[in-house]
């Protein structure tokens, strides 16, 4: 499997050729980048780079001149003269699996099958995914959220996979029409955790998209995500989630479900009293607590979310 981390001399030279170095838990490197003069750029102290670098896939980026190209063929422009390297860290492009869940086996679509054979044709579906994926949630690694790039009716999309296994929906990366998803499978929702571990937290967090879900593990301060599990539905229908959740899942223990709604969601207190209605019925220890944005149209944007009285 592809992991840079295993490559202490080529992690040393990165640090050779950038005052700044910043290997993030999230699975990119992040330094000055060395094609745009990153370092002189104007506004204040210079204190984070715009060059990233994926530890777990073959794939480089600047943010700030867009220059993007394979992680061995940097390593070529910036002298790195051990061939051995680079001819194995190139044989590893194409074998990456998601594996970043203990116990995982799950082998879904990986992100190497759109650059596999035909890479500089391919590149720009990787170079826009990555882009998107950093202007909806920053600098999250996307093979840890299992979103995965592709191209659907000749439009780039971002293509949202669970646990299981399942393609969910898939984003238009560039829409000119009112059609933004494209979902394979209308009933089913988005989890990035093992759902059949669900019982071993504490709370849920629900809410309609999958960005939001992101964003919301990555930058909410609300949630404690070691006790916590996150599930997109994919819409507005929460009294089915819930009914559904709690007949697979929640019958037996207590737990707090939390619900993030978008800005402009009608009829809050129906869908309170309903989902009370089927709590009482399936589990009378489930209780609720209720979110919405406090300056945004949705969680996505901003991370502040305030509670909604009962």
């Amino acid at each position: 499997m592809y992991d840079l981390n295993k490559y202490p001399e080529i992690l040393a030279l990165l640090k050779s050729i950038s005052f700044i170095y910043k290997n993030q838990a999230n699975g990119w490197i992040q330094i000055l980048c060395p094609y745009c003069n990153d370092a002189n750029r104007k506004g204040g102290s210079i204190n984070h780079g715009h060059f990233y670098i994926s530890t777990t896939f073959n794939y480089c980026q600047c943010f700030r001149c867009e220059y993007s190209n394979s992680f061995t063929k940097f390593l070529m422009d910036a002298n790195y003269e051990n061939t051995t390297v680079i001819k194995e860290l190139s044989s590893q492009s194409g074998t990456y699996t998601y594996s970043n869940t203990k116990n995982r086996n799950i082998l879904i679509p990986n992100i190497r099958e759109y650059l596999s054979e035909e890479y500089e044709k391919q590149l720009p579906i990787l170079k826009e995914f990555l882009k998107y994926i950093y202007k909806r949630c920053l600098n999250i690694n996307p093979l840890n959220f299992l979103l995965c790039p592709g191209k659907i009716n000749n439009n780039i999309v971002c293509s949202f996979y669970n646990y299981n296994g399942m393609n969910i929906s898939s984003r238009l990366i560039h829409t000119v029409t009112s059609i933004r998803y494209i979902k394979p499978n209308v009933t089913d929702y988005y989890f990035f955790q093992d759902i059949n571990q669900i019982t071993e937290y504490n709370n849920i967090v629900i809410c309609e998209g999958g960005f939001d879900l992101i964003n919301l593990f990555e930058y909410s301060s609300f949630f404690d995500n070691k006790r916590t599990f996150y599930i997109a539905i994919n819409g507005r229908d929460y009294t089915r989630i819930i009914r559904n959740l709690l007949a697979d899942y929640l019958l037996i223990g207590k737990y707090t479900i939390n619900i993030v709604f978008d800005a402009g969601i009608l009829n809050i207190n129906k869908i309170k009293n309903i989902n009370k209605f089927i709590a009482l019925r399936l589990n009378p220890n489930i209780t609720f607590q209720y979110f919405q944005p406090r300056i945004s149209k949705d969680v996505s944007e901003i991370m502040a979310i305030t509670k909604v009285l009962d």
